[in-house]
């Protein structure tokens, strides 16, 4: 009787354990700062209690948001679940020494090389000191040339054993670095994981499979944008990218992946108010204020192949996720490209020219939202039939909000603006003067389509009574005048292949001694 309840005071005492189980990825939502990692556990229970070991998992588990589900398993319960801070084992003492071994040996034969090469250096410099020996004696004809004869021979072969010896030392200290680095490799500290511990209440001997869950930090996704313009059928392709990194230390390979736009509240307590406080203004200076140090953007890697596979998009009512049913990022804290959705509509175009200020005709057009969820703040690349132009930004936009896209530029349209003439004059009695202007502006159309162009331009505008400024050309129905601004607008229709004259004709008049600034 008495071994019975010793028996069962140890059973209670020690828990039956199951080895260490392995866990099989089974889906992963990436927000903006975290990611919600979810596996299954398959392993057997016998009657009563239970201890399931889940090891080797990364170190960036936020302890608290574990969470644990039966899926299968009738007579099973959770009674416990804890997080420990493990290392990951590296089982190499027998592989370290064999390698300190080889080191030794390595050391021994290079300084025996070593000291082999100090005794043929040795050599070569008696060789050379040598004839100084032999000064102030009569040597004949063959007396000499046996002795070069030696010389020559002698020099020749301990020079090659010196190429030798230096060649075998450098290689056996290769071979010695790598040795060093892979013994530094392995006696480094070990790598920290995490583990959890599952204990489970069980009514009978069965399998079970548990659902486990978490959030990871080191995760995080933005959004990137790819507009592409097609100046010939008027149409406009606007495609949403997540651009997705991890670096948790677990690759995720062929799992279903959500991109999430959601934040992520680990707490669930709400949040304090605190004092609202007001006093007197009194200003700080930073100590580092005037260091003038700028903090890099992040760089973001964009050249990288996009997985094509639509998402299933769930819209909610603060928030919007795009489902993937596979695919796969790699931690390796880089950007990977994953296709979300995209949109195309019919447009007109529109060219925007200001020739005093650039040579280049704009390409504009505007464009509506039509996505079913609001278009969030990124980059955007933009591509001109085919061509990259240009990166802009996109601002955030609401569904079936219409937007303006500043396209970049079309270099198939041709601008130049020159000065034609300038000239002064004075008047009657030489009291003022008049200093005219004429501009000319060519805009020719390099395209095979008809295109409508916006140009503008300016003229002075006088802030002084005894500043006259008359505008000559062009009229009020050719142009757009607006005198307070002083700007011109043409808004002109070229053919494939048109080429248009735009004039600017102006003076200014002022007393002759008045010195005016502003001038061109």
């Amino acid at each position: 009787m008495n071994v019975v309840l010793y028996i069962l005071f140890i059973a209670f005492l020690f828990p039956s354990v199951n080895n260490v189980v392995k866990s099989k990825l089974l889906s992963v939502v990436i927000y903006r700062g975290n990611a919600l990692v979810t596996k299954v556990i398959s392993a057997r229970v016998e009657k009563g209690e239970n201890l399931i070991k889940v090891g080797k998992l990364t170190p960036n588990i936020l302890n608290q948001t574990v969470q644990v589900e039966i899926l299968k398993g009738k007579d099973v319960k959770i009674s416990d679940v804890k997080v420990e801070e493990t290392y990951l084992e590296k089982p190499e003492v027998e592989k370290i020494e064999k390698l300190k071994a080889k080191l030794d040996s390595l050391n021994d034969l290079i300084g025996l090389k070593k000291g082999d090469l100090e005794v043929v250096l040795g050599a070569i410099e008696f060789l050379k000191k040598f004839p100084s020996a032999w000064q102030g004696q009569r040597f004949n004809r063959a007396d000499v040339e046996g002795y070069f004869g030696f010389y020559n021979k002698e020099l020749r072969e301990n020079i090659k054993k010196k190429i030798k010896l230096e060649n075998e030392i450098e290689r056996l200290n290769y071979e010695k670095k790598l040795i060093e680095d892979e013994l530094n490799k392995l006696s480094a500290p070990k790598e920290k994981s995490k583990g959890i511990e599952i204990n489970l209440l069980s009514g009978s001997n069965e399998e079970v499979d548990i659902k486990l869950s978490y959030l990871v930090t080191g995760a995080t996704w933005v959004p990137s944008y790819e507009i592409r313009a097609n100046s010939i059928s008027g149409k406009v392709e606007l495609n949403l990218f997540a651009l997705v990194k991890q670096s948790t230390g677990e690759d995720w390979v062929d799992v279903p992946i959500e991109i999430g736009t959601s934040p992520v509240f680990i707490y669930g307590a709400p949040p304090e108010l605190q004092p609202w406080y007001v006093d007197v203004y009194q200003p700080r200076f930073r100590k580092d204020f005037f260091k003038g140090e700028i903090s890099e953007a992040p760089k973001i890697a964009v050249e990288v192949s996009p997985e094509f596979i639509s998402p299933e998009i769930e819209v909610e009512m603060t928030s919007v996720s795009f489902k993937l049913p596979k695919s796969s990022v790699p931690s390796d804290d880089q950007f990977h490209k994953i296709f979300l959705s995209s949109f195309s509509q019919d447009v007109e175009f529109a060219y925007y020219a200001v020739p005093k200020l650039s040579k280049y005709a704009y390409l504009t057009a505007s464009l509506r939202n039509d996505f079913k969820f609001p278009i969030l703040s990124g980059e955007a690349r933009i591509y001109i039939d085919g061509k990259y132009t240009s990166t802009s930004t996109l601002n955030k936009i609401l569904p079936d909000e219409t937007f303006d896209l500043f396209l970049g530029v079309d270099e198939n349209i041709r601008i130049e603006r020159k000065l034609k003439r300038k000239f002064t004059e004075f008047t009657l009695f030489g009291r003022n003067k008049k200093i005219h202007y004429e501009y000319e502006m060519e805009i020719e159309n390099g395209k095979k389509r008809d295109i409508t162009i916006d140009v503008k331009d300016n003229y002075p505008v006088s802030r002084n009574e005894k500043i006259k400024v008359v505008l000559e050309t062009p009229s009020e129905g050719e142009a757009k005048i607006e005198p307070d601004e002083g700007t011109i607008t043409w808004k002109i229709n070229l053919r494939p292949g048109e080429r248009r004259i735009l004039t600017v004709k102006f003076y200014i008049e002022h007393p002759k001694d008045l010195s005016v600034s502003g001038l061109e």
